[in-house]
């Protein structure tokens, strides 16, 4: 990996904090500031310089900072370009949602309405249901009171009948004698 100058790091770690348009702006402005600076190209020094021959290309420290400085500015206009094609993406796709996005509320707040209908619908149905339980249980209660009445009654009406049984038998008893005793005397 090619190690950067120390201003191009001080740049990326500036990038690094900042969002994304933010960076855009600020790598734009920082190409700006360099183009300022420093508009001049290499030039080729002429043979006057004394040991250097004539066609050789000489480079002081100012044109060596100009040329780390064009090749940081080429860099930086690359990522410019990056972070524009990045950011116009974003933009796109925020257009997008924003077009989405009151459909969408639309049909969450049908959604929500719905919802709220339905937990209507089952709260009633839950009265309803422990209404009708209640009332089950009602019916259940007098029904086993019946079903006691009833059973005393009836009891109560085979008592009875037992009893008229008997009174029954014995007037018939009574009578098989008195239709017997009717007989002697008609014999008689």
């Amino acid at each position: 990996m090619e190690k950067l100058p120390l201003q191009t790091l001080q740049i990326y770690k500036k990038i690094e904090r900042v969002p994304a348009d933010m960076q855009i702006k600020k790598i734009a402005i920082e190409l700006e500031n360099i183009r300022k600076k420093f508009p001049m190209p290499l030039k080729e020094k002429s043979s006057n310089d004394g040991d250097r021959g004539a066609n050789e290309i000489y480079f002081d420290p100012p044109r060596v900072r100009n040329i780390n400085l064009q090749n940081l500015m080429i860099r930086l206009e690359s990522e410019l370009t990056f972070w524009v094609a990045d950011y116009r993406q974003l933009m796109d796709e925020i257009r997008e949602l924003d077009r989405i996005l009151p459909k969408t509320e639309h049909e969450l707040q049908e959604s929500d309405d719905k919802a709220q209908e339905n937990v209507e619908k089952i709260i009633k149905i839950e009265n309803i249901k422990d209404d009708l339980l209640e009332e089950f249980k009602k019916i259940c209660i007098s029904f086993e009171e019946n079903e006691t009445t009833s059973r005393r009654k009836i009891k109560k009406l085979e008592t009875e009948l037992a009893i008229s049984q008997a009174r029954i038998d014995c007037l018939e008893y009574e009578l098989a004698k008195e239709k017997k005793l009717n007989k002697k005397i008609m014999n008689v």
